[in-house]
């Protein structure tokens, strides 16, 4: 007998590491107009996880003359908002948001900046599968949730319902 596995959410790195890609693939288009004679990323701390992929990306854009570019990553964090509960019972579902914002510098553009996110929903029980605890900068920041979160249309529901009653037998009744 198959068991049914639980649905598999891109862990944060997963989607950092996309959202990298996609920002150098930009970067890159820019890049080309004057060349890449070097890149150098100035990574530090546990950013120099991403050290590897700008490097292998930046093997690409390389050309025999053009400008020197030193590459950072100015910031990446993950937060979840807006917690809403699926169903009366059910687990509070987040918006997960991962922001990274990098920024390049080279001789005749100066510095840039360019940030980019992705933005999907997960639930509060998968929030702990989906970090790496190890890389600080994985761990995301959770907004509480309200008393009310997810109960709004239950307890419309249950006002709608009394009132629709207490005014059927106080009709009748007169």
């Amino acid at each position: 007998m198959m068991c049914e596995s639980a649905a598999q959410y891109p862990t944060n790195l997963d989607r950092m590491n996309e959202l990298l890609g996609v920002m150098l693939q930009s970067v890159g288009h820019e890049w080309s107009k004057t060349g890449v004679k070097s890149l150098r990323p100035n990574l530090d701390g546990d950013l120099k996880y991403f050290e590897g992929r700008i490097l292998q990306e930046g093997k690409a854009l390389l050309t025999e003359a053009g400008e020197e570019y030193i590459l950072t990553i100015a910031d990446v964090k993950v937060s979840y908002r807006n917690p809403e509960r699926n169903g009366f019972f059910g687990e509070m579902i987040y918006i997960r948001e991962v922001i990274m914002r990098i920024e390049w510098y080279s001789g005749k553009l100066g510095l840039k900046e360019f940030s980019s996110s992705l933005t999907d929903t997960i639930p509060e029980n998968n929030i702990s599968e989906i970090e790496q605890a190890y890389l600080a900068f994985t761990v995301g920041k959770k907004e509480d949730a309200e008393f009310f979160s997810g109960y709004f249309e239950e307890i419309t529901a249950a006002v709608v319902t009394g009132v629709a009653a207490y005014l059927f037998f106080s009709v009748r009744s007169k």
